[in-house]
C-alpha cells in the first residue's frame, strides 16, 4: 500500500510583541489627539462678537479761519532818543532732521450729548504758505510753515522781518475749511457706541502781516509774558542782538487760542470747538531781535508765551 507524500507544514511567523514603552507612547498619543480634537472643537465653536458700523451725514458747512503764527516786536520808541531796531523770524524744513512745526488741535467746548472727534481728511501743500498734514495727534493736525522737504531736497527755509522802532505785528494766514459732520454708531455684539465725527479739509489761501490787534491777537498782557535773560543797563549806542534760542533754560511749549467755531451738526445741534496751537523752537528756526539806542537805557527782555517771540520794555533806572 502506497502512501502519498505529505506536504510539510510551514511554521507560522510569530506575532511581534509590543514593548511596554511603545504601548505607553501609543496610549499617550491617542489621549493627546482626543484632547486636541476637543480643544479644536471648542475653539471653532467660539465666535467673536459681531461688528458693524453705521454712518449718517447730519451736517456740513464751510468756514474761514484766521490763524496767527508769530508776533513780531521791535524796540519801542524813546523820547528824546534815536532808536534803531529790526526783527527777523526764520523757519526751515529738512529731509532727515528737524523742521519748524506747529500742532493744531480742536477741543469741543460745547456739544450735544454725544462725544465728538475731529479728523483731517487730506494733506495740503502750498509752495509759499506751507504744508498741512494729518498726524498722530487726537483731534489735531500738523503745520509746517516752510513746507516739507522730500526727494532731492535737503533743506528749505524762508524768513520774515520788520524794521523800525515801535513795531507790534502779527503774521497770520487765512484758511478755508470745508467740513462734514457724521453720526457714527459702532456695534460690537449687542453694545452700540455712538459719537459725532467732524471730517474736514483745509485750503491755504494767503499770508498777511498786520499791526496788532489783528487775527484775534492783542498786545500781550501780564499773564502772556515771562521775563527772559537779557540786558538791563545799556550804554548809549550799544547794539544788542537777542535770539529766541538763548532765551530759555529748557524747551518751552508756547500755546495760543486761535479761534472758536460753531459746527452745524443738523438734528444733533451745534458743536462749538476751540482751535489751539502749540509750538516749540527747534534748531532749524529762530527769532532775532536787534536794537540800538542813542542814550543810556534800562530795559528788560520778555517772552510772549503765546508764540515764543521776544520783546523789550524800558524800565526806570534803579533808585
Amino acid at each position: 500500500m502506497s502512501t502519498a507524500p505529505s506536504t510539510p507544514v510551514r511554521p507560522q511567523p510569530a506575532r511581534p510583541q509590543l514593548s511596554p514603552a511603545l504601548v505607553k507612547a501609543i496610549v499617550i498619543a491617542v489621549v493627546l489627539a482626543v484632547v486636541f480634537a476637543g480643544s479644536t472643537a471648542v475653539f471653532l465653536s467660539s465666535r467673536l462678537p459681531a461688528y458693524s458700523r453705521m454712518s449718517v451725514v447730519v451736517g456740513h458747512g464751510r468756514a474761514t479761519l484766521d490763524v496767527p503764527l508769530m508776533t513780531l516786536y521791535t524796540a519801542p520808541k524813546m523820547p528824546n532818543a534815536q532808536v534803531e531796531s529790526w526783527v527777523n523770524w526764520s523757519v526751515a524744513s529738512t529731509r532727515t532732521g528737524p523742521s519748524t512745526m506747529y500742532v493744531f488741535q480742536w477741543n469741543a467746548v460745547r456739544q450735544p450729548s454725544l462725544p465728538v472727534s475731529f479728523v483731517l481728511n487730506s494733506t495740503t501743500e502750498d509752495r509759499n504758505l506751507g504744508t498741512l498734514a494729518p498726524g498722530s495727534i487726537a483731534d489735531g493736525f500738523m503745520f509746517y510753515p516752510a513746507g516739507t522737504c522730500r526727494g532731492s531736497c535737503d533743506s528749505t527755509g524762508r524768513g520774515f522781518g520788520a524794521a523800525g522802532a515801535g513795531i507790534h505785528d502779527v503774521l497770520h494766514q487765512i484758511w478755508r475749511m470745508d467740513y462734514t459732520v457724521r453720526r457714527i454708531t459702532d456695534v460690537f455684539g449687542s453694545m452700540p457706541k455712538s459719537y459725532l465725527e467732524v471730517e474736514f479739509s483745509i485750503a491755504l489761501l494767503q499770508g498777511i502781516g498786520e499791526s496788532l490787534p489783528a487775527a484775534n491777537v492783542t498786545l500781550p498782557g501780564p499773564g502772556d509774558v515771562r521775563e527772559a535773560p537779557g540786558f538791563t543797563n545799556l550804554s548809549a549806542y550799544s547794539k544788542v542782538i537777542l535770539s529766541a534760542r538763548g532765551a530759555y533754560s529748557s524747551p518751552v511749549t508756547f500755546r495760543n487760542n486761535v479761534t472758536t467755531l460753531d459746527f452745524d451738526a443738523g438734528p444733533q445741534g451745534i458743536v462749538t470747538a476751540q482751535l489751539t496751537s502749540r509750538f516749540q523752537w527747534s534748531s532749524v528756526d529762530n527769532y532775532v531781535l536787534t536794537y540800538m539806542i542813542s542814550k543810556k537805557a534800562w530795559v528788560r527782555t520778555l517772552v510772549d508765551l503765546r508764540f515764543g517771540s521776544l520783546l523789550i520794555e524800558y524800565v526806570p533806572p534803579p533808585a
